[in-house]
């Protein structure tokens, strides 16, 4: 009878269920505010991971624009910090609440959570054409 380390076992089943990826996936949330400052992540909070794709809740349209504008160096931050390929785009979504929200300004009643915004992003995520991408979210948020 030949013996196989727990650690190899283990390792090889998380690799064939394919845990790893999504466990590395989800260490984008840890290390969102290592990549983008302390500072910054106060009005950037990582949401959540779907399909590659880390979505990122901002304080305010002008972080979503700053931070769309350095997408490449944070995407490569986080590749070295989790491995190529787990991170394969970030999503910028506006956080909701506070003073009136876009839902509410087209009529669409209580503003949304994080939680509900983000959910929202990776629904419509692959949709290809951005008019019916934005059509989807009205509705969706309606």
């Amino acid at each position: 009878m030949t013996f196989v380390p727990l650690k190899a076992l283990l390792k090889a089943t998380a690799q064939r269920l394919g845990w790893e990826n999504r466990a590395a996936a989800l260490r984008a949330l840890e290390v969102w505010p290592q990549v983008v400052g302390t500072e910054v992540a106060r009005h950037a909070r990582a949401m959540g991971v779907r399909d590659g794709v880390l979505t990122v809740a901002t304080a305010h349209p002008a972080w979503s624009q700053e931070l769309s504008l350095r997408r490449r160096v944070l995407m490569a931050d986080l590749a070295s910090r989790l491995g190529p390929g787990v991170i394969t785009d970030i999503r910028f979504v506006q956080e909701r609440g506070g003073g009136g929200s876009e839902a509410q300004a087209a009529g669409g009643g209580l503003p949304l959570s994080l939680e509900d915004e983000a959910g929202i992003e990776a629904a419509v995520a692959d949709i290809k054409d951005e008019d019916l991408r934005e059509a989807a979210r009205r509705a969706f948020r309606a």
